[in-house]
């Protein structure tokens, strides 16, 4: 079976369409398939202008937290630790087991140019000669046009994918420094996928994205959607926590792409909000900040993207909070949730 293989060289343009292709091909030889954007959404909630308006307050209210995101200088932990599991379905959703092992996976994976062209990224934060670049090769089909798959499906296919992202070496400064990657946790047929950009001490800990300060100021901002936690699937742009907290370079972003893109392409969510600026950077391969991406749709694959602020932001800019809601208002209109 195919492997990935690292590289340090990006593709052309007409090397990347052939390996497209070639992914294409692998895909239906397979036998793989992904899946259309459905899925009933479960307010919990009171729907009323007031009771959004008193929701959003105790988001807006939110106190600062005594350790905020990215000011811990943690000391680094031996890659001991199993991940967890849990995918956390909604009400009415069956409940599987997701525990798969790596050996047991079945999923192609790519093929990777081997043409020689080193190349450094002049937006990248630092240098890192000790990190290789892996290719991205996932097929650029729209997410809805692939057929509906089971949840059991669904779940089966997301751990084969997580069995892959638990056993990957390419990125050394994160695997030295990680206790384990993180994944992706929430419903497997969501019409909301919230991405943010790389996991932080708590998260490194137990396994699952946001569980820390800025986790909890993310479910208030779900609730004031009328939305669970567990309504929506939350990942990272990069499965592991950089050393210190640091932003993850643009070689770690590309060497975690292939997984992130194969989550979105299984879950077919409708909406994708990107929290934060490597999130949408990395999505929406742009140099754009934040401030100039938020107020207009985007569009990934046929799902719509909206960007916001990050929730750790949001915890130390006061002012931002009104405008994360008038974005998660616009995800609101998308999706036909009342308010």
């Amino acid at each position: 079976m195919d492997t990935y293989e690292p590289i340090t060289n990006q593709l052309s343009a007409a090397e990347a369409a052939h390996a497209a292709q070639q992914w294409l091909r692998m895909l239906a030889q397979a036998g793989v398939t992904m899946l259309p954007s459905v899925g009933p959404d479960h307010a919990t909630t009171n729907n009323s202008a007031s009771g959004f308006a008193e929701l959003w307050e105790q988001v807006i209210a939110v106190p600062e937290p005594t350790l905020t995101a990215r000011t811990e200088n943690p000391e680094p932990r031996p890659a001991t630790a199993s991940t967890s599991v849990d995918t956390r379905p909604a009400v009415g959703t069956p409940t599987h087991s997701t525990e798969v092992s790596p050996s047991t996976s079945t999923s192609p994976s790519p093929r990777v140019s081997q043409t020689p062209q080193p190349t450094q990224s002049p937006s990248a934060p630092r240098s890192a000669p000790n990190l290789k670049a892996i290719t991205p090769q996932v097929a650029k089909a729209a997410l809805a046009t692939y057929p509906d798959l089971p949840d059991a499906e669904r779940v089966i296919q997301l751990q084969q994918l997580k069995a892959q992202v638990k056993t990957c070496t390419h990125c050394l400064d994160l695997v030295k420094f990680r206790t384990q990657p993180v994944f992706g946790v929430g419903n497997v047929r969501p019409r909301l996928v919230m991405m943010g950009e790389a996991p932080g001490a708590d998260e490194d800990r137990l396994g699952e994205p946001f569980v820390g300060a800025s986790g909890q100021l993310l479910d208030k901002i779900i609730a004031a959607m009328s939305l669970r936690r567990q309504d929506v699937y939350i990942l990272n742009s990069v499965k592991c926590r950089p050393p210190q907290n640091r932003n993850p370079t643009d070689i770690e972003c590309l060497n975690c792409r292939p997984y992130w893109e194969g989550q979105l392409e299984l879950l077919q969510p409708e909406v994708i909000v990107c929290l934060g600026a490597v999130a949408s950077k990395t999505l929406l391969q742009t140099t754009q900040p934040v401030g100039q991406l938020r107020g207009s749709v985007h569009e990934y694959r046929g799902a719509k993207v909206v960007v916001t602020y990050h929730p750790s932001y949001l915890l130390r800019t006061e002012s931002a909070k009104r405008q994360t809601w008038d974005d998660m208002k616009v995800v609101m209109n998308i999706l036909g949730l009342s308010r």
